[in-house]
């Protein structure tokens, strides 16, 4: 669902008609065993639908076979289920040689994006994802005096926050891992999202 800004007094998001398919998935580095293989490869795969989970038997798409090997989503009966979730588009900051996220692209159609906020609005004017996923895990980052990997998971949120303001509509973000690697990156966000009325949500893969 996209929100949009109401501009009266009240200063609330509100529903906006019309829903868009897909979220913008936005990662460090995607690479084997990565937290954005562990997550967006589950929302790439060509899953078969709903026979029972059979790994040698079952022929659930050669792509998800050599480009991942992260478990499949089973039901209680063992049924592989599909994900209710498209990505729309990728952004990726950092391509190591076992990138897998340009041959997903290849394979899905799926678009890589050259910034934030193109994968956010796909190269238009208005917010065209009904979702964003902040996958800041892995790649190469400096580190702080504490040993800290700077992760640029705040900037990244200050960067999406920047496009739903400057378009007036909001959506969903779920940020992998914590929020930032002090209480001042973690505080900056919740307040931002509390202001502009940004469902947000985080946790571990």
């Amino acid at each position: 669902m996209v929100m949009s800004l109401d501009t009266g007094d009240a200063g609330v998001f509100v529903p906006a008609p019309g829903a868009r398919r897909g979220v913008a998935a936005l990662c460090t580095v995607y690479r084997p065993r990565s937290h954005a293989d562990v997550i967006v490869s589950k929302l790439l795969g060509d899953y078969s639908w709903p026979h029972v989970y059979d790994r040698d038997a079952l022929d659930y798409g050669e792509t998800v076979r050599t480009l991942t090997e992260t478990p499949l989503p089973t039901d209680i009966d063992g049924r592989i289920r599909r994900p209710r979730v498209a990505v729309a588009s990728m952004f990726i900051d950092q391509f190591p040689e076992n990138d897998l996220s340009r041959g997903w692209s290849e394979r899905t159609g799926v678009p890589i994006l050259p910034s934030i906020r193109d994968a956010i609005t796909l190269g238009t004017d208005t917010i065209a994802v009904n979702g964003v996923l902040i996958i800041g895990e892995h790649g190469e980052y400096p580190l702080n005096a504490r040993g800290q990997r700077l992760y640029p998971r705040r900037a990244w949120f200050d960067a999406v926050a920047d496009v739903f303001e400057e378009l007036g509509s909001v959506v969903p973000v779920f940020i992998d891992k914590h929020l930032g690697v002090g209480w001042e990156d973690a505080r900056a966000i919740f307040d931002r999202a509390a202001r502009l009325g940004i469902p947000l949500m985080a946790g571990s893969s």
